[in-house]
């Protein structure tokens, strides 16, 4: 931040300081709103590598730049809220950043020359350039002397050229990003908006020249048909794991006016329904396979076909399986004819040792039900068997070749031609899928076990099994056992400390959004938040089952379940977009920054986008928490409240918290008040029971004693205490004698970003007084869920994530806490006293405070002129 801007910004906060206010906290608010926002991108990237959702990277890398923003607007409106400090906040996102983002660079595209390669031109290494398809046909040309058809391969670079010069990368992508692969209306439309890109594209100049010029071959070379087959060779594509077997598309008999146009329908069909849903369930990046295309002279082929180097059936069978028809292979592969099957011998006299001609009325969907289906007694050949026998034995002496060759069992296509040549078309890996081995799935209708409760939302899928224990408050997290479910009214950050325990969560509230549920995730803790009534229901030390994809927890153990607790319901994929997303994960979703007092607490020692967002959000509460201390006096449009409680008190509307027929009076009442949470303090404050004298006026007595002696008067606001506030947000500075609190909350619908903080400090009374009040107030807040910090005479605490409605009977109890305690620092003398007293409260009786006349005589004491 330039120096000038510091400058101008102090000076605003010295001089305006009702309008700094009223900035600081919109910021906060925008602070707030993008908090939640980063949460939900966090969780939404998490889930989509943990329950391996199938997702184009696009939406990844779009995701992470919305999450990126959402990060840059925090640090911004924390900058905003306090311009001096934090400067190395943004340096140190930045940096993580950075990491980040070379997961999201492509790799080089080459958009140059060659865009064309003779199939005799193409040698061993050039897949990234012509694809597998049309690198396996010249390897099995150029190293086996196999007969193939005549060709060239238009290479990826002309791919990329097509796509850089019509400017489709940035369309592409946009549309990869909104890609839902698991429904039918998004495939189709998707598809058909990228197919259009391509066939609405112009093929550069420097790429129809190398056309032009490679197919010279079609009308000068007699020896061809002058037509031709264009068929896809993408990078990857029978060269991989994934043999992309039928997904893209393949143009016959082109002439070679019809070149450009039919290049042009098979890149485009790397965009086809089939395709993007082949692609993306593997988790491939679409960069990955750029799509070169293979132009090959068409045969006029008798008879095609498929062949397996090994029994697709039967993989451990020692057999080679052809399967032919008359013409051309397309309605083969495309599964609309039957075939017939011929099963050969290996070794170097393969011998046919089954044929089986296609039978009437049935055309198998694929070449392998041939084998499997039986055959009915009555059924008639339909001829004789297409391909002799000496011309199979031919094609199973070149597939042991080619097998041995490619180092695994082999698909090949071949065809015969009208003078009964044999050729080999394409020879791509044969995938034998091996079994799953997954244990059987077991009905939630036959599980006999009781359900101890059905509630909530899964935060981290998986079953667990253990023993409940409850954590109600903090210092439980040292007791819990090995092997626990753990169940809490909250998903708190704390709760990681003892992740490595747990066999499942179940709280009372929460989301897949908080920090917690983000380590769950991480750490495969099956986690079920938001049940309502997880602490009220489940019953310490009992044996249960969490189910978390079911959202029920069930007494007991449930057998069925028992193995599935330790198996995967599906085997990570470890192809490019899940390796990718991985090591993004590693840079945005780990949580080291858990202790606020931590001196590692700071921008320097932020590792994660998680760390960024967590520092920012404690930062800002931290900000407001004292917004209505010192530099809070004299703001401008803050009034005076007038009540029945003798409290000198000014409160200043930040938006909405005040109704609207009293917005232009300069003394409210409290039911002109809107503000839910100072509402219920004042509940409380003015709870029957504790008893208020006329005769005393609650302000900040240390501030009276240090002003000229005394000599001020006791209506001025540097006495008074204040309520600033909107709707929905309360920052509450009182002052009762000596003694000083600060309750900043918020309370609003959304549980998970609910909180209040409380602050309590000083006192009129010895110190040792001071101590003993300061551990009554302590008691109170633990046995009410608080997390409580004590530094001497100073009680920090919090209570987080809750619902509004509870966080309004917390607020409610404040009030009375406040009240009956604002001069109990003069009466306990010691523990014995602290404990019956708190014991009382606990009750419900208020009045612990000294009597009336003993109120006054202390007040009458320190202000002689006040009575």
């Amino acid at each position: 931040m330039p120096l000038l801007t510091r400058v101008k910004d102090l000076l605003h906060q010295l001089l305006l300081p009702s309008l700094f206010i009223h900035e600081k906290y919109q910021a906060f608010k925008d602070l707030l709103g993008y908090d939640r926002t980063s949460h939900e991108l966090i969780a939404e990237l998490e889930s989509i590598y943990h329950d391996q959702k199938k997702v184009d990277f696009c939406a990844i890398v779009r995701k992470y730049r919305s999450l990126s923003q959402s990060a840059l607007d925090i640090i911004s409106c924390l900058q905003a809220m306090a311009p001096l400090s934090y400067r190395g906040l943004g340096r140190r996102f930045k940096e993580i950043d950075s990491i980040i983002q070379r997961q999201f660079t492509p790799s080089k595209t080459e958009s140059s020359a060659p865009f064309v390669l003779a199939i005799d031109e193409i040698r061993p290494g050039m897949g990234s350039l012509v694809g597998g398809k049309a690198g396996n046909l010249a390897a099995l040309l150029q190293e086996l002397h196999l007969p193939a058809p005549k060709g060239f391969a238009i290479t990826t670079n002309a791919f990329n050229a097509v796509c850089e010069s019509n400017q489709l990368r940035p369309a592409i992508d946009a549309r990869l990003a909104d890609l839902d692969i698991e429904s039918a209306t998004s495939l189709e439309s998707s598809s058909r908006e990228l197919i259009e890109l391509f066939r609405s594209a112009t093929i550069p100049p420097s790429v129809a020249k190398a056309l032009t010029r490679i197919t010279s071959w079609m009308r000068d070379n007699p020896a061809t048909s002058r037509r031709v087959c264009v068929r896809s060779s993408a990078t990857g594509e029978d060269a991989s794991g994934l043999s992309f077997a039928g997904q893209y598309q393949s143009v016959l008999n082109v002439d070679e006016k019809g070149l450009a146009s039919a290049y042009k329908e098979v890149i485009a069909s790397k965009y086809s329904p089939r395709a993007l849903y082949y692609r993306v369930n593997h988790g491939l990046l679409d960069c990955e396979t750029p799509m070169a295309v293979l132009v090959v002279e068409m045969i006029e082929a008798m008879v095609s076909g498929v062949l397996y180097t090994r029994n697709p059936v039967n993989p451990d069978s020692d057999t080679i399986m052809i399967y032919a028809t008359g013409g051309l292979g397309e309605r083969l592969v495309g599964g609309s004819v039957a075939p017939d099957v011929l099963e050969i011998s290996r070794g170097d006299n393969p011998q046919v040792v089954r044929s089986v001609p296609a039978r009437n009325g049935f055309s198998p969907t694929s070449p392998g039900e041939a084998l499997t289906r039986p055959i009915s007694p009555d059924a008639k050949p339909s001829g004789a068997i297409h391909l002799d026998q000496d011309r199979a034995r031919q094609l199973a002496v070149w597939a042991q070749q080619l097998e041995a060759y490619f180092q695994g069992p082999q698909d090949i296509e071949w065809c015969m031609d009208r003078a009964g040549s044999l050729f080999i078309l394409q020879c791509r890996p044969l995938l034998i899928e091996a079994p799953t081995g997954e244990p059987s799935s077991c009905p939630l209708l036959d599980i006999p076990n009781e359900v101890l409760l059905a509630a909530g939302e899964k935060a981290a899928s998986g079953i667990g099994v253990g023993k409940v224990f409850k954590v109600l408050q903090p210092s439980d997290l040292k007791r819990v056992p090995l092997d626990s479910v753990l169940v809490a009214p909250t998903t708190s950050p704390h709760l990681v400390q003892v992740i490595d325990r747990l066999r499942a969560v179940v709280t009372d509230v929460g989301s897949t959004a908080g920090h917690f549920a983000s380590i769950a995730r991480e750490s495969g803790i099956p986690t079920l938040v938001n049940t309502k009534v997880a602490t009220e229901v489940l019953r310490e030390n009992e044996l249960v089952t969490v189910y978390a994809d079911g959202c029920k927890v069930f007494a007991g153990i449930v057998e069925p379940f028992i193995t599935e607790t330790h198996t995967r319901k599906f085997q990570p994929s470890d192809h490019s977009a899940r390796r990718k997303l991985a090591a993004i994960l590693e840079t945005i979703s780990p949580l080291n920054l858990i202790d606020p007092q931590s001196p590692n607490f700071s921008p320097e020692h932020c590792q994660t986008v998680h760390d960024i967002i967590r520092f920012a959000h404690e930062k800002a509460v931290q900000e407001m928490f004292f917004l209505s201390g010192k530099r809070g006096m004299k703001l401008k449009g803050a009034r005076r409240l007038i009540s029945h409680i003798p409290i000198l008190l000014y409160v200043l509307d930040l938006g909405q918290g005040i109704r609207e027929q009293a917005r232009g009076v300069q003394e409210v009442h409290p039911e002109d008040i809107r503000n839910v949470p100072f509402l219920a303090i004042w509940k409380g404050l003015s709870h029957p029971d504790i008893y208020w004298s006329p005769e005393i006026v609650h302000f900040d007595w240390e501030t009276f004693d240090s002003m000229s002696g005394g000599i001020i008067s006791l209506e001025s606001p540097l006495l008074a205490s204040y309520a600033l506030f909107s709707q929905d947000y309360l920052n509450f500075s009182v002052h009762f004698g000596y003694h000083f609190v600060v309750v900043d909350c918020l309370c609003g619908p959304t549980s998970s970003m609910n909180y209040v903080f409380f602050h309590f400090k000083g006192g009129g009374a010895a110190p040792e007084n001071k101590r003993l009040r300061v551990e009554f107030v302590e008691s109170i807040l633990k046995e009410h869920g608080f997390e409580v910090r004590l530094m001497g005479d100073v009680i920090d605490a919090q209570l987080q994530r809750v619902p509004a409605a509870t966080l309004e009977e917390k607020l409610d109890m404040l009030g009375r806490l406040l009240g009956c305690t604002r001069l109990l620092d003069m009466v306990l003398k010691d523990e014995d006293a602290v404990n019956t007293l708190a014991a009382e409260f606990l009750k419900g009786n208020y009045r612990l405070s000294p009597i009336e006349t003993e109120q006054v005589r202390i007040q009458r004491r320190y202000f002689h002129r006040q009575v």
